[in-house]
C-alpha cells in the first residue's frame, strides 16, 4: 500500500511539474521547457497507469468504483489524448492549454486519494461493465481535450481580430489546424461514446435484476443521451461544413463547461447513483 501511495503521488507530481513548465514556456517562449513539459506529462501518465495496476494487484478488483478511481482514469485518458495530439510539432504549444487544467484534477485527486486508495474497490457485476466504464471515460477525456482546444481556438481568433498576432498566438497552431484537430477529436469520440451507450443499453436489458427500480432517473442516463446527441450534432455538422471554425469551437466550449460540472458533481458524490443499487 505504501508503494501504491508513492507511485500515485509521484504521478501527480510529474503532471503538476509538466503544467508548471508549460507556464514557464508561456513566459519566456523557450521550446525546451515545452519539450520537458511533454515528457513529464508522459511520465505522469505511465506512473498513473502503474498505480492503477498496483491497486488492482492488491485487491484483484478493477479500480473503477470511487471518486479517486474515476478521476485517475479520467486524468489518464486526458494525458494520453493530449500527448498524442501534441506529438506534432505544430500542435505542441496546445500543452499550455491542456496541462494546467490537468494539474487541477491532480490536486483534487491528491486530496481524495488519502482515504480512497486504502479502500478496496467495489466489485463490478462483470468485465463487460468494466469495459463500459473505461470507454465512457475515454469519450469524456476526448471531449474534454476538444473543449480545451476550442478555448485555444477562441483565444487565437480573438487576438487576430484585435490585430495582435504576437506572443503565444504565433506559437499556437493556425486556426485551420485547430479546426482539423477539433474534428479529429470529435471523430474519435463519437464512435467511442456510441459504443458506450450501446454497451449500457445492452447491459440494462440483459441484467435487469441488478438495477434499482429508479435506474432510469440516474443523471448518467440523461447525460449519456445528451452527450450522444451533441457528439452526433457536432460530427455531422462539421462533416457537412455547416459547423466549423468559431461555431464549432464555441459549441464545444459551452458543452464542455456543462460536462465538466457534471463530472465534478459525480466525482464528489453530490449527484446520486440509481443504477448500481440492486433491487430489493
Amino acid at each position: 500500500t505504501i508503494l501504491l501511495y508513492i507511485v500515485f503521488y509521484l504521478s501527480l507530481l510529474a503532471h503538476i511539474t509538466g503544467a508548471g513548465l508549460s507556464m514557464v514556456y508561456l513566459k519566456n517562449g523557450e521550446n525546451r521547457f515545452l519539450g520537458s513539459a511533454s515528457r513529464f506529462n508522459a511520465i505522469g501518465a505511465i506512473l498513473l497507469l502503474l498505480s492503477c495496476g498496483i491497486r488492482f494487484s492488491i485487491w484483484q478488483e478493477a479500480p473503477l468504483s470511487n471518486a479517486t478511481d474515476f478521476v485517475n482514469l479520467f486524468m489518464l485518458m486526458v494525458s494520453i489524448t493530449g500527448f498524442v495530439i501534441t506529438r506534432a510539432e505544430t500542435r505542441r504549444a496546445l500543452l499550455t492549454f491542456y496541462l494546467p487544467p490537468l494539474a487541477l484534477f491532480c490536486l483534487f485527486a491528491g486530496y481524495t486519494a488519502i482515504p480512497d486508495l486504502s479502500l478496496a474497490p467495489k466489485a463490478l457485476p462483470s468485465i463487460f461493465i468494466s469495459i463500459h466504464v473505461v470507454t465512457a471515460v475515454l469519450a469524456y477525456g476526448l471531449f474534454f481535450v476538444a473543449s480545451l482546444t476550442s478555448i485555444a481556438y477562441a483565444y487565437v481568433a480573438r487576438r487576430l481580430k484585435q490585430g495582435i498576432p504576437r506572443g503565444l498566438v504565433r506559437k499556437l497552431p493556425s486556426l485551420e489546424n485547430m479546426d482539423r484537430t477539433l474534428f479529429l477529436l470529435i471523430r474519435m469520440g463519437y464512435p467511442v461514446f456510441a459504443i458506450t451507450v450501446l454497451q449500457g443499453a445492452y447491459w440494462a436489458w440483459s441484467e435487469k435484476q441488478l438495477l434499482s427500480p429508479n435506474w432510469w432517473l440516474d443523471p448518467k442516463i440523461f447525460m449519456s443521451i445528451l452527450m450522444l446527441f451533441f457528439y452526433g450534432f457536432t460530427y455531422h455538422g462539421r462533416s457537412l461544413s455547416r459547423l466549423r471554425g468559431p461555431k464549432l469551437a464555441y459549441a464545444l466550449f459551452a458543452f464542455g463547461t456543462f460536462l465538466g460540472c457534471y463530472l465534478l458533481l459525480k466525482a464528489t458524490g453530490i449527484l446520486p447513483d440509481f443504477i448500481m443499487e440492486p433491487m430489493q
